[in-house]
């Protein structure tokens, strides 16, 4: 069985090559730099354009790590539809994640970690 340690250097690892913001990822919001989020999804068009980003996530809700990826699962807030821009920010903060222990599903088997996530203000 896979140690927990090396499943997650790796999937921050495959995380961390994925360009643009990602489930997971901070917002500071436009005209409130007191208000975080955490980006649970993003909504995207055929050319991959950004439509639309759901937040929320920051005090509920699950984020599971997968390879590459982060999906999430909770309650959401209304989003941020386009256009807008995001700038990303030189700081990193932790955001929580999940994944099963030793990479074997099942019920409570739920292991967790605070890994650095990229920090977008909305502008």
């Amino acid at each position: 069985m896979k140690k927990n340690e090396d499943i997650l250097k790796e999937r921050v690892e495959a995380l961390d090559k994925v360009r643009g913001p990602r489930v997971g990822d901070w917002l500071i919001h436009k005209g409130n730099k007191m208000k975080m989020s955490r980006i649970t999804y993003i909504w995207r068009d055929e050319h991959n354009k950004i439509l639309c980003i759901q937040d929320g996530g920051a005090e509920y809700g699950g984020f599971y790590l997968g390879d590459g990826y982060a999906s999430y699962s909770g309650g959401l807030e209304s989003g941020i539809k386009s256009p807008f821009k995001l700038k990303l920010l030189r700081k990193r903060r932790k955001g929580r994640i999940w994944f099963f222990d030793g990479d074997i599903w099942g019920a409570d088997r739920g292991v967790y970690f605070e890994v650095p996530f990229r920090v977008y203000r909305v502008v």
